[in-house]
Parts: C-alpha cells; sequence; structure tokens
C-alpha cells in the first residue's frame, strides 16, 4: 500500500467517524452505555450490576470486547457521547484497511474503488452507531487478513495473532463466531489446515477462556446464556427470507451494479439502472402508499432489487467457476481455482450465519454477507474483459453507494433525533425537571431522559408523589405502558415531534432499511400523578 492509498482509506475512516458523532445515539447504545460505564468505574467486574429493569447484567447479551473500549472513552472524555463516537476512530480506520487489503486479495485493481463503495454504502455508513457489528466486523476481517498473510508467508506467528483478533471479535459480537470456520475452509482451500486449525483454536481457547471467568465469577456463561434465552423454530428462521431480500434490495443497489458490469453487460444499460434506481428509491420516499394498491412501494422496489442482487451474485459465482476463454484444462491445484472454491464456501458460511444467528430481521445482521457479496463481485469484475468504460461505471457505483449511503444516515439521524428532542419539548410543556419520570426503554429517549434528569419509573422504583408527572413515549405504534397503570395517573397532554424527512428508519428491526411513514417521528403523552 502507497501513502496515497493510506491516506485516503484513512480520509474514508474520518468521514464515517465524525458522521457518526454527530448522530443521536439509537436503539441498543442506551443499554450498551450502562455496560461501558460500569466498566469504566469496574473493569475487574464487567457484569456486576442490574440494569434499570433490574435485571442482572449478566442475562442481556452484551460481549464485552467494544464495551471496555467505550468505557476507557468515558474514563478519557467523561458523559460526552459526541468524544465517544470519536474514539471509534482506530476501529473504523481498522475496517478500511482490512476491507482494502480484502479486495486487493481477491480483486486486484479495484481496491480502492470497493473500499469507498462498502465503507459509504448504506449497509454501513448508517449501522456505525456505538453498537457492536461495524467494531466486529472491523476484527473478524483483520484477522481473515493477517491469516491469509500467515498462508502466503508460511508464518506460525502471524496464525496466532490471527487466532488472538479472531478471538476479539467473537467477543466483540458472537456473529463473529463464523472466524474459526471460515479460516478452516482458507486453510484447506491452500492446502495449509493445520495452519487453519491453529488459528481456529486460538480463537476458540481465547473465547472459551473468557466465558469460564464470566462462569466462575457469576455463576454462568456469559454466552451460554444469551444462547439458552433464544429459542427459535424454523418457522422462524423460515421468516427470515423474506427480510434478507428486502434488506439487501434497499442497501446494495451499489452492489448490483458492480455484479452486473462483471457479468458482461453494456455500460450504457448499467448506468441506466443506477439512475432508475435512484429514481425508484425516490418514488418509495414521495408518493403515498395509502391508495388503492395495498402492496407497499417500498416492498415492491426493494424486493425487486433484492431479487436481482441474489441472481447477480448467483451467475457471477457460476461464472467464477468457469473457464477462460482459451484456458487449457485446469489443474486442480491450481490457486486461483482454490480461490473459487474458498470464495463460494465463504458466502455459504455467510448465509448459513444470517440464518441462524439472527434472532430478527435488521440491517445489521447483513453487513458480513454484504461484504463477502462485494467480494465476489469485485473479483468477477476484475477478470472480466478490459472494458474502457470500466472505470466510468466504477464512479457511477460509488456515487450511487454514496447517495444511498447519505439517505440511509439522513434518515437514521432523524428518526432517532426525534426520540431526543422530544425529551426537551415534553419538559418545555411541563415547565420544570423536579419530578418528572419517564417509562421507555431501548432507545435515544431513554439515554436523553436521564441525563436531562428524568427519573425512570418501574415496579422497582418510589411511587411518583402526587402533582409529579409521567413521560411515555409510543414505540412503534403503541404507548409503553408498562408500568405507569399501578400509579393514579390523568393524561394532560400529547406532544409531537416531526421530522425533516418523509422516512422513517427500520435499520434496527425490519424487513428492510426504511420506509415511508405518515404522522409524527416521535410521540409522547404526559400524565400527571393524582
Amino acid at each position: 500500500m502507497n501513502r496515497s492509498s493510506f491516506l485516503l482509506l484513512s480520509l474514508l475512516a474520518t468521514v464515517v467517524t465524525v458522521l457518526n458523532a454527530f448522530k443521536p445515539l439509537t436503539v441498543d447504545d442506551s443499554v450498551y452505555y450502562y455496560y461501558a460505564a460500569h466498566i469504566a468505574e469496574h473493569p475487574q467486574d464487567p457484569y456486576g450490576f442490574k440494569l434499570a429493569g433490574q435485571q442482572p447484567a449478566n442475562d442481556v447479551l452484551a460481549p464485552p470486547a467494544l464495551l471496555y473500549w467505550w468505557g476507557a472513552g468515558i474514563r478519557l472524555f467523561g458523559e460526552r457521547p459526541f468524544l465517544w463516537k470519536l474514539w471509534l476512530w482506530p476501529i473504523l480506520l481498522l475496517l478500511s484497511l482490512a476491507l482494502y487489503a480484502l479486495f486487493s486479495r481477491f480483486a486486484a485493481g479495484l481496491q480502492l474503488p470497493l473500499t469507498s463503495l462498502t465503507l459509504l454504502s448504506p449497509t454501513v455508513l448508517p449501522t456505525v452507531n456505538l453498537m457492536l457489528d461495524v467494531p466486529a466486523l472491523a476484527l473478524s476481517l483483520a484477522a481473515l487478513v493477517l491469516f491469509f498473510r500467515s498462508c502466503d508467508r508460511q508464518s506460525v506467528i502471524l496464525a496466532l495473532a490471527a487466532g488472538v483478533v479472531g478471538g476479539l471479535a467473537m467477543q466483540t459480537k458472537y456473529t463473529a463466531m463464523l472466524f474459526p470456520l471460515t479460516v478452516l475452509a482458507y486453510g484447506m482451500s491452500r492446502r495449509q489446515g493445520g495452519r487453519g486449525v491453529v488459528s481456529a483454536a486460538v480463537a476458540v481457547l481465547l473465547f472459551g477462556a473468557w466465558e469460564c471467568f464470566i462462569a466462575r465469577t457469576y455463576g454462568e456463561s456469559h454466552f451460554l446464556n444469551a444462547t439458552r434465552s433464544r429459542g427459535a423454530t424454523l418457522g422462524d428462521k423460515v421468516r427470515l427470507v423474506q427480510p434478507l431480500i428486502g434488506i439487501l434490495g434497499s442497501t446494495s443497489a451499489a452492489l448490483l451494479v458492480v455484479l452486473l458490469a462483471g457479468l458482461g453487460w453494456p455500460a450504457r444499460r448499467v448506468l441506466s439502472l443506477a439512475g432508475l434506481t435512484t429514481v425508484a428509491v425516490a418514488a418509495v420516499a414521495v408518493v403515498p402508499d395509502d391508495g388503492p394498491v395495498r402492496l407497499p412501494l417500498n416492498a415492491v422496489v426493494f424486493g425487486g432489487l433484492g431479487l436481482g442482487v441474489v441472481v447477480a451474485v448467483a451467475a457471477a459465482l457460476r461464472r467464477l467457476w468457469q473457464l477462460e476463454p482459451g484456458h487449457p484444462c485446469p489443474d486442480r491445484r491450481r490457486p486461483w481455482e482454490r480461490v473459487e472454491v474458498f470464495l463460494c464456501a465463504w458466502l455459504v458460511l455467510e448465509v448459513l450465519g444470517y440464518f441462524a444467528l439472527s434472532p430478527y430481521p435488521a440491517v445489521r445482521r447483513v453487513i458480513s454477507l454484504v461484504v463477502v457479496a462485494t467480494v465476489v463481485a469485485g473479483r468477477q469484475l476484475s477478470r472480466a474483459a478490459a472494458d474502457g468504460n470500466r472505470p466510468m461505471v466504477l464512479r457511477a457505483a460509488v456515487g450511487l453507494s454514496l447517495a444511498l449511503g447519505l439517505v440511509g444516515y439522513g434518515v437514521d439521524f432523524a428518526t432517532y433525533d426525534a426520540e431526543k428532542e422530544i425529551v426537551h419539548v415534553a419538559l418545555g410543556q411541563i415547565g420544570a425537571r423536579e419530578g418528572v419520570w419517564f417509562v421507555g426503554h431501548h432507545g435515544a429517549f431513554e439515554f436523553y431522559a436521564e441525563h436531562a434528569g428524568l427519573r425512570r419509573r418501574n415496579a422497582s422504583t418510589p411511587r411518583p408523589r402526587p402533582g409529579d408527572w409521567l413521560v411515555v413515549i409510543k414505540k412503534r405504534g403503541l404507548y409503553l405502558t408498562l408500568f405507569h397503570p399501578i400509579d393514579r395517573c390523568e393524561a394532560v397532554a400529547r406532544v409531537q415531534v416531526d421530522g425533516p424527512m418523509p422516512l422513517r428508519s427500520r435499520y434496527q428491526l425490519g424487513g428492510v432499511a426504511w420506509e415511508r411513514h405518515r404522522g409524527a417521528m416521535a410521540e409522547a403523552i404526559l400524565y400527571r400523578v393524582r
């Protein structure tokens, strides 16, 4: 890697970090904050506390690696969410470097545009937050790059280092548990299965050692505790198929452009598709979905794009298995052919991981899958016949990815900024900060309500006094009224916050990245305690 490439990758990581720093906290950020704040004060006792609902911390899924990093940020910067997010810059830089190395290996010559396309895409840019998914991806990809180089250089040290980083990724989020299987697949494809066993064993031993420490300290392994509480039926997994199509369609339009270019589509047709995609996404934002047609427009647009991505990835894999024109009968030991075997196995592992490890659909469940699909698309494009229009197509793909990434970022920002703003609107309506309680959890509302001085109301807290206020936020169409019926209250007012965009984020729960919405972006009822 030359200096200019490193500077560009650093700039990409900085842009993503700064954009994320301006966003409010999102769904699980508020929960992970309690762990990070506790770890900042008690690093030797990560789960030795109870969450606000009096649930033991070890019972809620929160692997520790990122939480320790965040806890260090809290010790350094205090209660400053903006600086906490800037503290993630090394992780985003690691991700950009790992992506660059990955594309350099499998799609040589296209690494810079593909890295830019991925980092700025609606799959990654809006999902950074303070959650676990992107850090786990950065660590797992870095571990894979180390393992690839260990095979190139016949280095046991690099294989051990890959196992250590892979173990950290697994303790960042359990979706990274595909790492041991991936290195085993690559090791066998390179006839270095023993090296794969070394890296996989180190990662598993590191993971298991931490779980043994947690089990000895708290009486139960954090991983086993989380696994036991997340039972799912076969029907639940089958119902993840349709959301997978919708999520891919709403986040991977630029990937489809690269795939079709690699499959030999003329540049004019590919560029026309990119333009039509832009128009279709704009239509989702402006065309009402309450007409005579019951099927929402976003389901039609994103479902069609998602099916296109699936078919194009399958076609690219089939094309990669075929010989180049005029190529002699292949030797089964040729490295280029074993690479195709590995990429196919890696993609299959990611698909199986999506179904096995996803309790519910969300964009963050498919980040790794989209990265592998982009590797496949880049490799096919790099092997396709040279075309003078290729740079123009790649620029169009990167531009489309950036445009949709910014749309996703803006929609996610507006959705959770409304939850943040509703706290201040409610306090302005009440006109006081003393004697104000709130009901709600998992979101920007919870974090900003507590930091504005509101007291959480649940079954374990003292009862509010007559004259106190209770703020109850509306979530997913329902008012969170879990505890307030035990108090004698009367509704006094309803407050609302409208967003600047006609779209609502579904990044954290849903079968698409965003959808059109009606009414206020955030809404709460103010109760007065009798």
